[in-house]
């Protein structure tokens, strides 16, 4: 009888555990909104390195929402140019002349989106008022430093 006994409590003992646990996860409060158009990650970096003001940051946030609409498309091309691309490895023979194209392919589509970044920026930069514009000088500079890398040692 004793097992028994504890068996039951150990059952009921879970099923509050499992009621409290959902009742938690439905009860408590919205997180705040994170990716493109929460401000979440990079943006809110940005927004917070500027010193952006809440007309501004909404500014900033459909800035990220058009860059988000152009780069989409452009990501997934440079997705599927890459995949064409590497599985002409699997050919006995590789066609240079086609590699030679899809290569040239991905240049423009990385030009494309290399536009976009800057456009973004570009657009970011006229928000800015006149007190901000050293921030987002700051800000450019290091972007760069992220994009240049570090030279580090050699595989």
């Amino acid at each position: 009888m004793e097992r028994t006994k504890f068996l039951t409590i150990a059952v009921i003992a879970l099923f509050i555990l499992n009621l409290a646990t959902i009742g938690f996860m439905l009860l408590r409060p919205p997180m705040p909104p994170g990716g493109r158009s929460g401000m979440g990650g990079p943006g809110a970096v940005i927004a917070d390195r500027l010193h952006l003001d809440a007309d501004q940051r909404e500014q900033f946030r459909a800035l990220q929402d058009e860059r988000h609409e152009q780069l989409h498309p452009l990501n997934v091309k440079a997705g599927d140019l890459y995949t064409t691309y590497y599985i002409l490895l699997r050919a006995e023979r590789v066609d240079t002349a086609r590699a030679n194209a899809i290569s040239r392919q991905i240049g423009q589509n990385q030009q494309a989106i290399a536009q976009v970044n800057f456009r973004h920026f570009q657009q970011l930069k006229t928000i800015c008022r006149p007190g901000q514009q050293a921030d987002f000088g700051q800000l450019m500079g290091d972007l760069t430093k992220i994009h240049k890398g570090s030279p580090g040692p050699r595989p």
